[in-house]
């Protein structure tokens, strides 16, 4: 798409979305003053660079890491919460951005599922109190299925 195409429908999204273009906002200006470190809701710290030349990188940090890094501390939460409910059968295997991947014996699917499913909700409803999350979760006899 030309250069004129790309800035209307970007000038249309902020617009729509308004508490978007703030926050794009403010990372801006913190970025231009040379911002050090951005937290996760958790209070991990990433240090971002120094220097005229980082303003970008800073930019671009200070949005990813709220949303990436609060996104991981959740999941991270959620397998804690998870590690102790789960029956002797069942193990997390692996996660995978913002999922997780369960084993268990077919008998306890279900419950595996329904467990998982709470876990992970309530592990960002704790963080973020008020803000509506959705987890989709399913069973599969092997991950070729997923």
């Amino acid at each position: 798409m030309d250069y004129e195409r790309a800035r209307d429908i970007r000038s249309r999204f902020f617009s729509a979305y308004t508490g978007l273009w703030e926050w794009h906002k403010n990372a801006r200006k913190m970025a231009a003053e040379g911002a050090q470190s951005v937290r996760t809701v958790s209070g991990r710290v990433q240090w971002l660079p120094e220097g005229e030349e980082a303003k970008w990188p800073r930019f671009t940090s200070l949005l990813n890491t709220p949303v990436q890094g609060d996104s991981a501390d959740a999941l991270k939460q959620a397998m804690v919460d998870l590690s102790d409910k789960l029956p002797h059968t069942a193990s997390i295997v692996s996660t995978v951005h913002d999922e997780l991947i369960v084993e268990c014996v077919s008998d306890n699917a279900e419950e595996v599922k329904a467990l998982v499913e709470t876990a992970m909700l309530d592990a960002v409803q704790t963080m973020f109190p008020g803000v509506r999350f959705e987890v989709e979760a399913g069973v599969c006899e092997s991950w070729a299925e997923k």
